[in-house]
């Protein structure tokens, strides 16, 4: 299921025993997705969709801070090179459906049972070709 956060994006505590508390980070009016918070709990990354550009960016929850991390444009391009682009990314650890059953049931997992994954995922290249 795709989730969409739409101006609101969700303060949430990364851990399975407490209960989320929603708070509004953003009122920007751009659309925002895919947020995932890092290891410590202590930022959010997130895309933003500015006209047809999609960027990356980190966001401070305490003072609601945000830093872009991607540009728009690779400074390095040049027309008149064959390139390609994609994206590799690494998603933070994750709960498994182990964790969510050993909090249900109130039971503790053996140490070799894997309680977290890490997805990875790239996109499809994109290649680009000067014009003659």
């Amino acid at each position: 299921m795709r989730r969409l956060v739409l101006l609101l994006i969700l303060l949430t505590t990364p851990t399975l025993a407490q209960q989320p508390t929603a708070v509004r980070l953003t009122t920007d009016g751009h659309l925002k997705q895919r947020p995932a918070w890092s290891p410590d709990g202590k930022s959010l990354l997130f895309t933003r969709h500015q006209g047809a550009t999609i960027f990356l960016f980190v966001l401070t929850p305490e003072d609601k801070t945000e830093r872009r991390l991607t540009m728009g444009k690779d400074p390095e391009f040049d027309a008149k090179q064959h390139a390609f682009y994609y994206a590799r990314v690494i998603e933070i650890p994750t709960p498994r459906w182990t964790a969510y059953d050993a909090k249900y049931f109130g039971v503790q997992m053996p140490k070799e049972v894997p309680m977290t994954i890490t997805e990875r995922a790239y996109t499809s290249p994109i290649w680009y070709t000067p014009a003659k």
